[in-house]
């Protein structure tokens, strides 16, 4: 080490000594040079340390003061003074040498961060940028500014603050007490600078603890525009509803925090139901976060892009109203600025926006006098402000959201696309958060990886919307009688799930309710049509004039839908009577847009509710003359190539285009349009039928069968009904799609209905996100005679029937479990199996007041398949849990232990139990690091499994050793059809072991052999004599 050292600063010298060819030359002194010289360090370290020292005063390098042990300097290093360099002094130490610090963690020479403004490190008097605030380096006694808060950064005796927490910067562990000169016990040497004496410190030592972004002083005007903002959402945000406010009405629906599964492959992203991880009603308790927790949570540093994701009608506006009131009123201290946007506003082609025209000169933003001081405040605390994006689905230009120029707040001239791109990928106004409302199966989707936090509004529960009903009805008995009457209706009562559709039912029954007889509708589209009528009828009366003809509405909501606009123009809807009366009827809301020109502003219209405008669109579709039978199958139906309104546009329009066809509801449409007839609404009906009819419902993803499903249910037609039924599967798996309580209702409406044809099912409900409530419907139906459900929600299900008293139910519910075939992918899938398989050995439900039950579980009994997927790194922790319950499972006849590393432990437990399978056909370990001991006991094991004829030990770690005690055991395996130890560590010498071992087993009809340490010469030469082995893996 000495040696290098020397070779280190003689080549350094001889670089840097004055040139004698050139008795003028100087060192420039922009860019100083150092000497280095070893020195001694503790000694509890006995290696040199290098202490760069400058080569015309032999002082220390001032960069190396600027820094503590292991730090960096920082991006705010503008902050600091650049000290003078000190002269090192010491009564026991010869010039030029010094007791360094253990660590010096800073090249010499390397020149400061961007933010150091011009200043030269390490050269007296180098002149410093606007920002060191007047202070001259290297100028003893120069006065120091006020931002410099009187300490030198790097120089241990400048005193230091009560926040230096005693330290000396340089020093490692130096005690120091609150007030110090800087000075170190036990060290013979002092550093010392005359230009910070007497001064005092604000805060640490600003090289040890790097701080933040530099803050700008707040302006005066800050205060009167957040004091503006908030008393402007307090008015806006307060009112839920016409006569109805948000603090007395609205009801606080718990969030679900969603997550995402990542998948490979082509296309593996282009829809939702592949992507999102579906929850059982255990795990949906343990996920559920209330209003307040969003943003309290302890992750929300990392948590800079939330997306709230819920259909329509669930809630996500008022959701966004609710979280600006709470700020407006206090709330949310986390965020100083909140910005709330609405995205069916945007004008998004022009690129002519900067974001801080988005934030405040959009004709949406609220008044501030000054905004460029309150926007370079803004800037400056990116942490403090929440930007929010409603109603996300109206994104228009949503291609190459992934990809934005806009990486400089200041900067202009980008599309409000790419601003909204910048946020999202945090490369715009870094450190805010971000919250966007969107459709489940919006513009978003495809995105959903990048996002932080993914939020789910489920809509009601039915204590939710108990509590509803309750508010809306203020008197006490009216409000009893309407949910008794809701409660009537099976059906409406489940659409009451989704909060509009729960509002717009209060609304009815609150008209009718002094009408005894009244009784609500058992079908979606008669709600809406009695929801837009009664709001036609109310606005007439109200204005005292008739009701005009909004054909021209129709019209418009359906090309709306067709090219996925949202705003409309005066001109579009061609008259202004036309529009007043759709603004009273709340049927249209205005939104204030910038003009195409960008000098100005206009009025736009959108439809209020996605419900109303799909029942518009279906209105126009079913009474038009312009739409022919054929169009309207295609357009309606998903049959047409053309670009088409996708998600729950979609499949509304389509129950409502069936209902309208098939229901008797002249009345109501009568009351709507003027035109209620159409000379080919006969020929559309027997269109739509013939189509439905032709569809092939065991053929179709769950998705499509449950919107087949509620299709034929608005028809309220048998005949359609049965023939669905008829050509159902006998297994329905539901999985992958996600059950609202009225998908589920429909599923048992139909199923209930159709007992004549005497059908037998069994139906697969797991990952489809269903009630308990809904379990047990469907569980009860006599014609479904087995299920798969998530375990945690089977448990729980049968503890609800056995506290309620329905034993009959209960034993039916225990009986038709099925779980086979059993796959685990997560550690909760063995943990619930082996509750279960405790239940069916003690009788006992797990809770604690829980009767014996009278009989086991069949499921368990007839459990023949069991697929262990948890992977290389849960599956080694894991598998002892499934190891001690393997001995209950006497019927398994397939075991998948693949891709678990489980490793030589596992097999050994494995070896264990493996006694107790005495019908295991197949049995799969492969690539799970089994080896040689593993193999020593694992060998008697499978050779004691009677009925064993397949075996895959692939791609392990077995030798020479694991491979002869394989080929002992061999002839044993009577059963054995098929073994594969291709990819292990034996060469040839075991392959010849298992080839003679062959020879005696002529039972066997192959084993696999190939393995990169056996020549290819010996593979040949065995294969040749044993066309069995296989030296290629299938």
């Amino acid at each position: 080490m000495k040696t290098f050292l020397k070779i280190l600063a003689y080549q350094i010298i001889q670089t840097h000594v004055l040139n004698p060819a050139k008795p003028g030359y100087r060192i420039p002194p922009a860019e100083p040079t150092y000497i280095f010289v070893a020195v001694p360090t503790t000694p509890r370290k006995q290696m040199p340390q290098i202490v760069p020292l400058s080569p015309v005063s032999g002082t220390v390098a001032p960069e190396l003061l600027l820094i503590s042990p292991g730090s960096s300097l920082s991006d705010s290093s503008n902050r600091t003074t650049t000290p003078e360099p000190a002269a090192l002094s010491s009564p026991t130490t010869a010039p030029g040498s010094v007791s360094p610090p253990e660590f010096l963690a800073m090249s010499p020479g390397s020149p400061l961060s961007e933010r150091s403004n011009g200043t030269t490190p390490g050269v007296p008097g180098s002149p410093l940028s606007e920002r060191s605030n007047g202070t001259t380096p290297g100028v003893p006694g120069s006065p120091l500014s006020e931002r410099s808060n009187g300490t030198t950064p790097g120089v241990p005796g400048s005193p230091l603050s009560e926040r230096s927490n005693g330290t000396t910067p340089g020093v490692p562990g130096s005690p120091l007490s609150e007030r110090s000169n800087g000075t170190t016990p036990g060290e013979p040497v002092t550093v010392s600078s005359p230009t910070i004496e007497g001064s005092t410190c604000e805060s640490a030592d600003i090289a040890t603890n790097p701080q933040p972004e530099q803050v700008e002083e707040e302006p005066v005007c800050v205060a009167s525009y957040l004091q503006h903002v908030k008393s402007c959402m307090r008015e806006s945000c307060g009112e839920l509803e016409k006569d109805r406010s948000m603090e007395s009405h609205y009801v606080d629906v718990h969030l679900l925090q969603r997550k995402v599964q990542v998948k490979s492959g082509k296309n593996a992203n282009k829809c939702l139901e592949k992507e999102m991880v579906f929850l059982s009603e255990a795990e949906r308790r343990k996920a559920t976060l209330t209003r307040k927790q969003v943003f309290n949570d302890g992750q929300m540093r990392k948590k800079q892009v939330i997306t709230l994701l819920g259909k329509p009608g669930t809630g996500k506006s008022t959701f966004i109203k609710r979280l600006c009131l709470d700020w407006a009123k206090g709330g949310l201290p986390r965020f100083r600025y909140v910005f709330s946007l609405n995205c069916k506003t945007f004008n998004l082609t022009q690129p002519d926006y900067s974001l801080r025209r988005l934030l405040f000169d959009l004709p949406t933003s609220l008044h501030c006098e000054d905004p460029e001081a309150v926007f370079k405040h803004v800037v400056s605390t990116p942490k403090e402000v929440l930007i929010i994006f409603d109603s996300f689905e109206d994104f228009k230009d949503h291609e190459g959201l992934l990809h934005s120029p806009a990486t400089c707040a200041k900067a202009g001239g980008f599309s409000i696309k790419q601003l909204f791109s910048g946020l999202f990928l945090k490369r715009l106004l870094k450190g805010c958060t971000l919250f966007i409302s969107t459709r489940p199966s919006g513009v978003l989707t495809p995105l959903l990886r990048k996002v932080d936090s993914i939020l789910e509004l489920r809509g009601f529960s039915p204590v939710e919307i108990d509590l509803y009903a309750s508010r809306y009805f203020t008197d006490v008995p009216r409000g009893a009688s309407a949910l008794t009457k809701m409660k009537l209706q099976k059906y409406v009562y489940s659409l009451c799930s989704n909060p509009l559709l729960c509002r717009y039912t209060c609304f009815l029954l609150d008209y009718h309710l002094d009408n005894r007889h009244y009784a609500l509708p058992s079908t979606l589209t008669g709600l809406a049509l009695r929801v837009l009528s009664l709001c036609l009828k109310l606005t007439s009366q109200t204005q005292d004039q008739e009701t005009p003809d909004i054909s021209r509405l129709c019209t418009l909501a359906w090309d709306f839908l067709s090219t996925h606009n949202c705003l409309a123009t005066d001109e579009q809807l061609g008259s202004t009577d036309l529009r007043d009366y759709g603004l009273a009827t709340e049927i249209l809301a205005s939104h204030t847009v910038g003009s195409s020109d960008s000098t100005g502003e206009t009025i736009s219209y959108s439809f209020a509710h996605a419900l109303i405008q799909n029942l518009l669109a279906s209105l126009h579709l079913v009474l038009s003359d312009n739409v022919n039978d054929k169009a309207l199958v295609s357009q309606t139906m998903g049959t047409s190539r053309r670009r088409r309104p996708q998600g729950e546009w979609l499949a509304m329009v389509q129950q409502f285009t069936m209902g309208l066809l098939f229901q008797n509801c002249k009345l109501q449409v009568s009351s709507i349009l003027h035109t209620t007839t159409s000379t080919a609404s006969t020929a559309k009906k027997k269109a739509m039928e013939s189509h439905v009819e032709s569809l092939k419902a065991g053929e179709m993803a769950p998705g499509k069968l449950l919107e087949l499903c509620h299709c034929v249910y608005e028809t309220s037609s048998k005949k359609l009904m049965k023939h669905l039924v008829k050509n159902l599967p006998d297994t329905i798996s539901l999985c992958g799609a996600q059950l609202t309580p009225p998908d589920v209702y429909v599923f048992w409406h139909l199923l209930q209905n159709t007992k004549a044809l005497k059908r037998q099912f069994c139906i697969d409900v797991q990952d489809t996100g269903i009630t308990l409530c809904g379990l047990k419907e469907l569980v009860g139906l006599d014609c479904v005679t087995s299920y798969r459900a998530p375990l945690a929600d089977t448990i729980a299900m049968w503890e609800e029937l056995q506290q309620s008293g329905e034993t009959d139910l209960l034993g039916s519910a225990m009986n038709k479990l099925t779980l086979h075939p059993f796959k685990a992918t997560q550690e909760d899938h063995i943990n619930n199996l082996a509750l279960l398989i405790q239940i069916h050995r003690d009788r006992n439900l797990p809770h604690r007041y829980s009767a014996s039950l009278e009989h086991n579980i069949p499921a368990v009994r007839q459990l023949e398949k069991l697929d262990f997927e948890l992977g290389p790194n849960t599956g080694p922790v894991i598998f002892p849990k499934l190891a001690l319950i393997i001995p209950t499972l006497g019927s398994l006849i397939h075991l998948d232990l693949e891709k678990n590393m489980i490793g030589n432990s596992g097999a050994e437990l494995l070896a264990d139990v493996l006694n107790s399978l005495s019908s295991l056909k197949m049995l799969n370990l492969s690539q799970n690091s089994i080896g040689d001991r593993g193999l020593e006991k694992l060998a008697p094991a499978l050779a004691a499994t009677p009925s064993l004829q397949g075996l895959s030990l692939y791609n392990n770690l077995i030798g020479e050793g694991g491979a002869e005690r394989l080929a002992l055991v061999l002839p044993e395996m009577r059963s054995l059809i098929d073994l594969d130890v291709g990819f292990n560590n034996f060469a040839n010498v075991g392959a010849q072991k298992l080839s003679d071992s062959l020879k005696c087993c002529p039972w066997m009809k192959s084993l696999g052999l190939w393995n990169a340490s056996i020549t290819y010469g010996k593979l040949q030469h065995l294969h040749q004599l044993d066309k069995r082995i296989r030296i290629q893996h299938l």
